[in-house]
């Protein structure tokens, strides 16, 4: 019979991504302008003549008593960061440094607590969208999941189910920095 707590702990890291380690850090209180299906949004600048992205090391802050493989959580880092980019090189140049004209991306998962059968039991995503010169703070995103299925898990892997949720996320990302850019 296989193992269920190592699939569980990397399912969980790879959906819920960050690059560097875990931490117990606080959440921020976060009051939306607008919230569609489920994604509260809230700008506070315009995006319109930003070509160019740089994207803050992803992070993931797990609940109190969670603990995440560090190996896992690498993976699932790296396969968030490359869903966003892939999305983002659509509309936007991705360079490493900031600049005029530059937008910066900062990604925080935060309460990641897993729940049964691989599942997810709770956790948000937060996207901090700053000018990456003066630091103001443009556009911020927020998607709170708690127990409600990603995908049908008798249909796909658990490698797949967490690829599923990071490309959801990404997409959200996108969707959310495209329309504030109009």
């Amino acid at each position: 019979m296989r193992n269920p707590v190592g699939p569980m702990l990397v399912l969980v890291t790879v959906m819920l991504s960050g690059l560097g380690c875990a931490s117990k850090e606080p959440v921020e209180t976060f009051t939306p302008s607008r919230v569609t299906r489920g994604v509260g949004v809230r700008q506070e600048g315009p995006l319109a003549g930003y070509h160019r992205f740089t994207i803050d090391d992803i992070r993931l802050v797990t609940a109190p008593d969670v603990a995440m493989d560090p190996q896992a959580e690498r993976q699932v880092i790296e396969q968030l960061r490359r869903e966003l980019v892939v999305r983002l090189a659509d509309d936007y140049e991705v360079v490493a440094p900031p600049g005029a004209g530059v937008l910066r991306l900062g990604i925080r998962v935060l309460g990641v607590r897993p729940g049964p059968a691989f599942g997810l039991a709770d956790a948000t995503m937060e996207s901090l969208v700053t000018d990456s010169v003066t630091g103001q703070r443009l556009l911020t995103i927020r998607d709170r999941r708690s127990q409600r299925g990603y995908v049908d898990r008798s249909l796909v892997s658990d490698w797949e189910n967490a690829r599923n949720v990071m490309q959801s996320w990404a997409d959200v990302v996108d969707k959310e920095i495209e329309g504030a850019s109009r």
